[in-house]
Order: structure tokens, then C-alpha cells, then sequence
């Protein structure tokens, strides 16, 4: 009866050790797959006609201007993160993994395109020490940051597309024609609209 009564214990133990293990391994899973994403497109460059001026400017100014834009948008977010320019695009801030805030940077490579949005190419990325994959904290960005209506994240492709030729100002339209992080040389049109 007794050895009986120990091999009982030890089925019991085994299986619910492999429930445990199932039910962990299913979260990881779910946790772990990106979500399908409807791919970017560029928007026409309808009716642009000819630029009312154009904007040069610097990566300090820059970096001023995006992030005090940040700070009115966001207000009290519960995440909050920072964009730095330097010889790469950085976002800077905060993932939440398991009721805890990892410090993470990611890096992107800029480019103007021929409609004068923005698209954001994923570069580097760097998360305390872990290694996750970039899709999964793209995912997990996507969902715990609060982004503009006019910025998109694809963790699929790893892109932003920043419909810089949507933000919500009435009477003007802002175009990017010269990204050029090296040289600090940042060309921008002006167009009103109609």
C-alpha cells in the first residue's frame, strides 16, 4: 500500500508539472507572435503644388521640437520615452516586461521619401540584457506606447512610417525632402492647404 501511495504522488507530481510547463509554454507562444500587420504604403503627393517655403534646420532643434511635442501629447502617459538625434534616429525609454520597466533603445536609419513622409528603418536595439526578439518588442511598443495618430509601427518589416504629411495641422502641410543625419542638414516644404 505504501509504495502503492508513493507512485500515486509521483504521477500526480509529474503531471501537474507538465500542465504547468504547457500552460507557460502556450503563454510564451502567444506572447512571442507578432501580430499581422496590414504593409505600408506611400500616400500621393496630391495637389503639392509649389512650397509657400522651405525649413532648414539642425539636429538641436530638432531634438528640442520632437520632444516638447512629445511631452504636450503624452502628458501623463504611464510610458514615456524620448527621440534623440544623432548620427542615428534613437528611441529611447521604458518596456514593460513582467510588471517591470526594462530600459530599451532602439536606433533607426532615417529616409525621406519622394512623398514627403518619413520612414524609420530599425537599425539597433538594446533591452538591459535581454535578448528579445525585435518583432516582439515592436509588438509590445506598439501596444504599450501611446504614438501619434500620423505615426505607424510595422514589427513585421521593422519600420515606423511617420505620415509627416498628415499631422493634424489645418492650414498647412509639412514635407520632408533631406534627412541627412551625418552632415546635420534637415530640408523640410511647407505647403498650404486649399
Amino acid at each position: 500500500m505504501n509504495r502503492m501511495n508513493k507512485w500515486n504522488w509521483k504521477v500526480a507530481f509529474f503531471l501537474l508539472l507538465a500542465v504547468n510547463l504547457f500552460i507557460v509554454g502556450t503563454l510564451f507562444v502567444l506572447l512571442f507572435i507578432p501580430k499581422d500587420d496590414t504593409p505600408y504604403s506611400l500616400q500621393d503627393e496630391e495637389g503639392a503644388g509649389e512650397p509657400v517655403f522651405d525649413l532648414h534646420t539642425t539636429k538641436a532643434e530638432l531634438n528640442g521640437f520632437i520632444n516638447d511635442y512629445l511631452k504636450k501629447k503624452l502628458g501623463d502617459s504611464a510610458v514615456e520615452y524620448t527621440v534623440l538625434l544623432t548620427d542615428q534616429v534613437e528611441l529611447i525609454g521604458e518596456l514593460p516586461v513582467f510588471d517591470q520597466k526594462v530600459q530599451m533603445k532602439l536606433t533607426f536609419v532615417p529616409e525621406a521619401l519622394a512623398n514627403g513622409d518619413i520612414l524609420l528603418t530599425q537599425k539597433s536595439i538594446s533591452i538591459g540584457r535581454l535578448n528579445l526578439p525585435v518583432t516582439y518588442v515592436m509588438n509590445v511598443m506598439k501596444k504599450s506606447y501611446q504614438f501619434p495618430e500620423w505615426v505607424e509601427m510595422y514589427p513585421n518589416e521593422r519600420v515606423i512610417y511617420i505620415h509627416l504629411t498628415e499631422i493634424g495641422m489645418e492650414d498647412i502641410r509639412l514635407m520632408a525632402n533631406t534627412i541627412d543625419l551625418e552632415n546635420d542638414d534637415f530640408h523640410f516644404s511647407i505647403f498650404l492647404n486649399k
